[in-house]
């Protein structure tokens, strides 16, 4: 007994060290969202939910939720207990997992080799980093408390309820659990005794959440829309295919009989599997968190097969491969999550936050999109509301009208936001340089977010700009990029003011290019710049997008002397 918990301390040492880089992260939008909306919940809507038969059409689950609304009052905005309690459950479920593969007949070192191919499996990895997948890591939780409280030998009756209970709570925190009572009753097929017919509350709790989510999900959005089409699940099935191809390699060791475990795992793995493939528009690996648990059964059987050398470093392979695949996801998790970490310092920290009426944001960290700046905002002032509106929202300037607002300026490059509350006080600038900030109210229709030092326009966009007395000139700088040339070929761009045409010009090369054309001078006035480019640029397929050009500034560069 002491070796064994010796050795679980060890590999749980071995989980921290691979993994203490998780607590220099932070939150993403999602984990702010949901701390800024579940913190003024009552705790007993969270309880009446895990008591509910209803389905929740908008995707609240009380399990996860209710964790976040203990996290909000607990710690606050202080990320590390948020990791530590994932990594925690992430561990307890590989510790029940390890006691699952006992139970399907698996000696001690095999079921310890599918355990370590579960627990350090990369495709997992933000399970363990990030606190959005909380839900994931709880119903991986539930699944295996049913599934050990089922097939417990020595409380049947008891193990019955426990197993019903966790099912519950299981469905609770994940959809795709509602399919649990089939990997129950392949259980009894490929390994138990054969029981069918305690399983029917389990297959009637089923079958009414389902069809309640069934027809529910014909109002949800595109990112939650079931699609059942074969195309559809062919293609997600291939996309998730790199993480799966373990299922097939039993047949290898022994053709005929398949192993019981294996064959078993497998089910397992495909059961639950199977709702994720409904969803195209959602493709994650973290996703596969409870199916990747069917399929350690299947890498159990497969150790059990070998010659226990072969196994040792068949187990020292895999946890070096996925060793290096985890640098490069910390790498890319850190990065977003430093960008995510200064935006938040700074819009904390930002003076007036909970003063305008709505916010306009104009670029935002990888990480974040706009509802995590809601979030974020909500969370640093108690707000229970914060109206958002991106700066290339057609009609922005009707829509804001002249409530009091406030514009979040993004520069990912320098890692600065840049906050103004308009204000008369605020003259109109001369020269719009977007490598500076930009007010919102000087660009009209036509213009997308701040992208690094440039601003893509639509082919017609125009903005208003203070001309000032005695300005003799007129600059565009634009950059032209290699993917727009490849595209267009050769471009042209018509610049008006007031409504007159001020110059015309073509690009057909790569590069910054300035352009400048003469002006009449006359007294200060505020004027309309439009512009207008021939012809327009489609990216491709993942930017549906249709683009002018990439204009790094415009307007008066000389102020009378």
């Amino acid at each position: 007994m002491i070796r064994r918990i010796a050795l679980a301390a060890l590999l749980a040492l071995l989980f921290w060290i691979a993994n203490r880089g998780a607590y220099r992260g932070f939150f993403s939008g999602d984990d702010l969202d949901n701390l800024a909306w579940t913190r003024p919940v009552p705790g007993a809507v969270f309880a009446k939910a895990l008591l509910s038969p209803v389905y929740t059409a908008n995707n609240f689950r009380p399990t996860g939720h209710g964790l976040y609304h203990l996290w909000s009052h607990w710690f606050g905005t202080n990320f590390p207990p948020y990791v530590a309690t994932i990594q925690a459950l992430h561990l307890l479920n590989a510790l029940l997992l390890f006691l699952l593969l006992r139970r399907a007949g698996l000696e001690e070192w095999p079921a310890l080799a599918g355990t370590l191919f579960w627990t350090f499996h990369m495709a997992l990895f933000g399970a363990f980093w990030r606190p959005m997948y909380v839900f994931d890591v709880l119903c991986g939780l539930f699944t295996l408390g049913a599934l050990l409280a089922w097939s417990s030998p020595r409380w049947p009756r008891a193990g019955w309820l426990i197993s019903f209970l966790c099912f519950w709570l299981a469905m609770k925190s994940k959809e795709h659990a509602v399919l649990l009572p089939l990997v129950l009753l392949a259980w009894e097929w490929s390994l138990g005794r054969r029981r069918w017919k305690p399983l029917i509350p389990f297959f009637a709790a089923a079958l009414a959440i389902g069809l309640q989510g069934v027809f529910a999900n014909k109002g949800a959005g595109e990112d939650y829309r079931l699609h059942f089409s074969p195309s559809s699940l062919i293609s997600t099935l291939w996309r998730y295919a790199p993480y799966l191809w373990f299922i097939a390699l039993p047949a290898a060791i022994r053709s005929n009989p398949l192993p019981r475990p294996a064959g078993w795992g497998g089910w397992f793995c495909a059961i639950l599997l199977l709702p994720l493939l409904a969803l195209p528009v959602r493709v994650y690996p973290v996703y596969l968190y409870v199916p990747l648990m069917g399929l350690s059964v299947v890498a159990a059987t497969m150790a059990a097969a070998l010659p226990r050398r072969w196994m040792a470093a068949a187990v020292v392979l895999w946890l070096g491969v996925n060793f290096a695949w985890m640098r490069e996801l910390r790498r890319a998790e850190l990065t977003v999550a430093g960008s995510n970490r200064a935006y938040w310092c700074q819009l904390r920290d930002a003076p007036s936050l909970a003063d305008p009426e709505i916010y306009v944001y104009d670029g935002y960290p990888e990480g974040l999109d706009w509802w995590g700046i809601s979030g974020a905002i909500r969370v640093a002032t108690g707000k229970l509301s914060a109206p958002m509106a991106a700066i290339q929202t057609e009609g922005l300037l009707a829509r804001v009208g002249n409530r009091n607002v406030m514009q979040l300026t993004w520069n990912e490059d320098r890692r600065e936001l840049h906050t103004v509350v308009r204000s008369t006080s605020n003259p109109e600038l001369p020269m719009l340089d977007m490598r500076q900030f930009v007010p919102f109210w000087q660009l009209g229709e036509g213009w997308y977010k701040q992208e690094s030092n440039y601003r893509w326009t639509k082919p017609k966009a125009w903005a208003t700009l203070r001309k000032p007395a005695g300005a003799s000139r007129f600059l565009l700088r634009v950059n032209i990029g290699p993917d727009y040339i490849r595209a267009v070929g050769h471009s042209r761009v018509r610049v008006l003011l007031d409504g007159a045409e001020l110059g015309q010009a073509g690009f057909d090369r790569q590069g910054w290019q300035s352009l400048t054309w003469p002006v009449v001078p006359s007294p200060a006035a505020t004027v309309k710049v439009e512009i207008e480019v021939t012809p327009p640029f489609r990216p491709g397929p993942s930017d549906p997008r249709e683009l002018g050009v990439a204009v790094g500034a415009l307007g008066f560069p000389d102020t009378p002397r």
